[in-house]
This record gives C-alpha cells, sequence and structure tokens, in this order.
C-alpha cells in the first residue's frame, strides 16, 4: 500500500472494501439511517466494523449481518458492481466477552 492509501486508510471514518472486495474486522453493529443521495431521501443501513462505517441499500446484506453477533470478527466480501452486487458475511473469529458489546 502506498503512503496516500496508507494515510486515508488510518484516518478515514469510513471502511473500504479492499481490491479483492473483502473487508475485515470486528463488528460493532447496525443501524438503519435516512439519507440524502443525488437530491432523494432513501433508508440505508449503516455498518460499523472496526470503528468505521459503512453504508448500504442491499436487503441480502442486512439479513445475512441480523445473524451476526456484535463483536465478532467477520469477513464481508462484495462482488459484481451496482444492481448485480452480491455479498457474503462470514464469521472469522469468536464475539467478544459478555459485555463488551460496541456502542453504535
Amino acid at each position: 500500500m502506498g503512503i496516500g492509501k496508507d494515510f486515508a486508510k488510518r484516518n478515514s471514518s469510513f471502511v473500504k472494501f479492499d481490491e479483492d472486495g473483502i473487508i475485515e474486522g470486528i463488528f460493532g453493529g447496525m443501524k438503519s439511517i435516512v439519507k440524502e443521495t443525488f437530491g432523494e431521501e432513501k433508508e440505508v443501513m449503516r455498518y460499523k466494523i472496526d470503528d468505521k462505517t459503512f453504508d448500504s441499500q442491499s436487503v441480502r446484506l442486512a439479513e445475512l449481518m441480523d445473524a451476526i453477533p456484535v463483536g465478532s470478527k467477520i469477513k464481508v466480501t462484495k462482488t459484481g458492481q451496482s444492481m448485480d452486487t452480491k455479498y457474503e458475511v462470514e464469521i472469522i473469529g469468536a464475539q467478544s466477552k459478555a459485555g463488551e458489546e460496541a456502542p453504535f
């Protein structure tokens, strides 16, 4: 990773998929928000991973993430683009100890 990309990754408040379409980190929860995009308000899900967020309108991703316990180390894989985007979610590590749920 170059100096600029490394700086952006450390200092961004948003998590981004890597060049292989993967995000790995600790799942901190999710919530529904309304956000304006191109002058139109849309309901999206905001996901928190490693204290950073990303938003998605994917119903399938929302269903998959709903089954993931907060505090679990996860791997989210994204394939395709636009209307053909598909997600897979896998738990790759243990859930944090009881009482250590990350507030959203």
